[in-house]
């Protein structure tokens, strides 16, 4: 064989093993590519796994904030509902403050009015007592003349009986005393039915019922006479109006003129309580 064949040959067989060599390169880059591609398929299917997964959890919460939000729209409504239901009871609220205020304005004029008529009557009262107070002085002094004349008539008695030889000449002055004495007895009649006092020298007088207060343990009678007129602590006095019998009280405390005792309320006349003006007389 001739030097130029065994050069070709040889550069055959070095262009062979180039060209294999280049396909077994380009093989194994092939195998490479493959594997980065499964890998780069693999990521991108991994990636876009993470993006479906998040644009789902994106719009469950899309939907929780569309729910949320239709849910503060509705309480907003209800709220606003319920606001304006607040302001219409504020309102009538409002007029019933003022409704009141006007009641009370009214009724403070009306207790004005009425402390006044008070005050009148306070006044009329004190003079109605002053004028009492006067007759109860005056009847005092009408009792003590007619106690004064009666000890005149005892006294001028004493004198015609032991002295017959002057009956003749006093008779006369007798008759005028007498006389005196029962015009004293009318007029101490008629301020007796005027004050409400029938008024005696002797224990037991009669008198008349002046005030009458119910208690808690029963009724509290006040009657016109007192220790002037006999009465004593204990003493017992019916009370009678016109003919019929109302009742009897007993006399605990008695003062000058006047005494006062418990109406006994299980032994009564069936007329009911005692009342001012009845009279009241000594149980015998």
């Amino acid at each position: 064989m001739s030097s130029m064949a065994k050069i070709f040959v040889v550069v055959n067989l070095v262009l062979a093993v180039c060209v294999f060599g280049a396909a077994a390169v380009l093989l194994g880059a092939q195998d490479d590519y493959k594997m980065a591609h499964q890998k780069t398929l693999t990521q991108f299917d991994d990636y876009k796994k993470a993006q479906d997964d998040a644009l789902e959890a994106k719009d469950r919460q899309i939907t929780q904030l569309a729910q949320a939000r239709g849910e503060a729209v509705a309480s907003a409504t209800q709220a606003k509902a319920e606001t304006e239901t607040h302001r219409t009871q504020l309102e009538k609220s409002r007029a019933t403050d003022t409704t009141q205020r006007a009641t009370i304005e009214s009724l403070s004029q009306s207790l004005e009015g009425l402390r006044t008529q008070l005050k009148d009557n306070s006044e009329q009262m004190r003079k109605m007592s002053d004028a009492a107070q006067e007759s109860t002085q005056n009847m005092l002094s009408w009792k003590n003349k007619y106690e004064e004349e009666l000890q005149n008539r005892n006294r001028l008695e004493v004198e015609l009986s032991n002295s017959q030889d002057m009956i003749q000449s006093l008779s006369a002055q007798k008759g005028d005393l007498e006389r005196q004495v029962r015009q004293q007895k009318f007029e101490l009649g008629e301020y007796a039915k005027k004050f409400g006092t029938l008024i005696s020298g002797n224990r037991g007088s009669n008198g008349r019922v002046m005030a009458v207060k119910s208690l808690n343990n029963g009724v509290l009678v006040s009657i016109s006479v007192g220790k002037e007129d006999g009465v004593r602590d204990g003493d017992t006095y019916n009370i009678r109006r016109g003919t019929n019998y109302i009742g009897s009280i007993r006399i605990d405390s008695v003062m000058r003129g006047q005494a006062v005792g418990i109406f006994d309320t299980k032994y009564t006349g069936g007329n009911g309580n005692p009342d001012v003006g009845d009279i009241a007389y000594a149980a015998r």
